[in-house]
């Protein structure tokens, strides 16, 4: 398998934090992974906080190499880093799954065209143009 080494939040970046609207007390919070993730990682990361598991849940998502995610700062420590947290090891391990079967396939369609390639060398070693 190709190898990939666990994506993990790594903190917050203090200085990407925005609010939402003066009027609102919610902001935009940057959490830093450990690297910048794959697209396809990214979708799986999107599918994993499709649907809301309490009331309290908020939309996140992938960008570049953050996670970005739009609520009350009072939020994040006992609710969303939590929440993440969990995301991001269900995404790594879905994201391996995906990795194992990309490979099992390249592995047999590589075993496809050499199998093709012997029976072409065998079929035609015996002709005689003599």
């Amino acid at each position: 398998m190709k190898e990939f080494i666990d994506i993990e939040i790594v903190g917050v970046d203090k200085n990407k934090i925005k609010r939402v609207s003066p009027e609102k007390d919610l902001y935009y919070v940057y959490f830093k992974l450990s690297t910048i993730p794959t697209s396809q990682w990214s979708i799986y990361f999107s599918e994993e906080r499709k649907f809301p598991r309490h009331t309290m849940w908020r939309h996140a998502g992938v960008e570049g190499g953050y996670i970005v995610i739009k609520c009350a700062l009072e939020e994040v420590k006992e609710i969303h880093l939590r929440d993440l947290k969990l995301n991001v090891l269900n995404v790594n391990k879905k994201y391996k799954e995906f990795l194992k079967s990309k490979e099992i396939e390249e592995k047999k369609s590589r075993e496809k065209i050499i199998k093709e390639r012997e029976k072409i060398e065998k079929t035609l070693e015996d002709l005689d143009f003599d």
